[in-house]
């Protein structure tokens, strides 16, 4: 005999955490066999599911299903997963195709994200409750992310290794010309927020279109993430032509995964700046006299810069430095407060504002300097040796 039915939801029907709005089939029951001769499921967000196949049952069931997805809305399916909302992958399509036992399924297909932020495309593998992502490819900043990994449905658990090459720094808005590759592993759950239980490593080095390197080491763990940057011979002009020398140093960052601001951010670190005070000569030509290198130790606690210590060519500093991130003017300068040390400045070397004679002499100083641009006060003791405008010496 043959049997032939048509099955339709009359209400939601929710799978796993993936709300349908319709599930519809359509089967003959023949030879001990049932032919799936179509079905369709219309997730709740958008998209369709469809699909064919064939059941064969008794003691040896076999499953063979062939799959169609069809912009099935990734954002909303992938949310209640953990996906975060800052990730827009658009509409996915998809052909696959499943055989086997039914408890013991095993399929492979590919998927197309062609509308996403960042085009995607790539393969998966289903066997034993797993889904393997192979040969995925996404596009990023000109360059791409490479990588595989699988999501295990029974233990809801989540592994990923990702390969960049590449990667355009002034693409992601790093305001240097340049390029980026690297590597990492993570690991996470499907539970809760995917960003917390996260963890994993990874390294990346960036090269700067007119030299200079840039390495960075970081991890991801108990829903914190830590980097180590390590800058080496950048040069300055990259960042601003006129600009001399080369800036080297170092800084260690820490912060919340589920809080990337600025303010969020801990960190300290060391810079040294080959050409000191002459790295800006082109906007003072008297500091081409003072190339000493400038190295400075600072801190950032989420508001402000603290500088341990930084010096050049006789001058020394220490305190804080608050910048503005919001509002008005924003970015700019909030406020300082600095203790300033200077020995033996050579004066002919700073810059003076409408200076029309020539100076000469040796300055010392050390006072403080502290409030918000356009009511800075400097306060302190000062000495000058040897002083002299043009021709006029002075006695000290």
């Amino acid at each position: 005999p043959i049997l032939a039915t048509e099955v339709t939801s009359q209400n939601a029907v929710v799978v796993d955490q993936v709300a349908f709005s319709q599930v519809q089939a359509r089967a003959t029951f023949q030879d001990n066999a049932v032919i799936i001769n179509g079905f369709r499921l219309l997730p709740q967000a958008g998209g369709s599911l469809t699909g064919q196949g064939r059941w064969v049952l008794g003691d040896a069931a076999r499953l063979a299903l062939a799959l169609t997805g069809d912009s099935l809305p990734a954002n909303a399916l992938g949310r209640p997963y953990g996906l975060p909302d800052t990730v827009d992958i658009g509409p996915v399509s998809f052909e696959a195709n499943l055989t086997g036992p039914p408890g013991q399924l095993v399929g492979q297909g590919q998927w197309r994200a062609p509308m996403g932020t960042y085009p995607s495309q790539g393969r998966v593998a289903w066997i034993n409750q797993t889904l393997a992502f192979t040969d995925t490819f996404v596009q990023v900043a000109g360059g791409t992310l490479a990588g595989e990994g699988t999501l295990n449905f029974d233990d809801r658990r989540w592994q990923a290794d990702v390969r960049a090459r590449g990667l355009s720094l002034t693409a992601l808005g790093a305001g240097v010309a340049g390029s980026i590759q690297g590597r990492g592993e993570l690991r996470g759950t499907l539970n809760g927020n995917a960003l917390t239980t996260m963890t994993g490593q990874g390294v990346a080095q960036a090269v700067l279109a007119q030299g200079g390197v840039i390495n960075g080491r970081g991890t991801v763990a108990q829903g914190r993430w830590q980097a180590n940057v390590v800058a080496h011979q950048l040069p300055m002009a990259a960042f601003s032509s006129p600009l001399q020398g080369t800036g080297s140093g170092q800084v260690a960052l820490t912060g919340p995964v589920n809080n990337l601001t600025l303010g969020a951010v801990r960190g300290q670190g060391q810079v040294v700046l080959s050409d000191g005070l002459a790295t800006a000569a082109a906007f003072a030509p008297q500091l081409a006299a003072v190339r000493e290198p400038l190295r400075s130790e600072f801190a950032w606690n989420g508001q402000s810069i603290q500088i341990a210590q930084a010096s050049t060519a006789g001058l020394r500093a220490s305190g804080i430095v608050t910048p503005q991130l919001s509002g008005a003017g924003a970015p700019g300068l909030a406020n300082v407060d600095l203790n300033l040390t200077a020995n033996g400045v050579n004066l002919a070397a700073l810059p003076i504002p409408g200076q029309v004679v020539p100076v000469r002499g040796a300055g010392f100083f050390e006072g403080r300097l502290a409030g918000r641009p356009g009511t800075f006060r400097l306060t302190g003791n000062a000495r000058l040796d040897n002083f002299a405008l043009s021709e006029v010496a002075f006695a000290t």
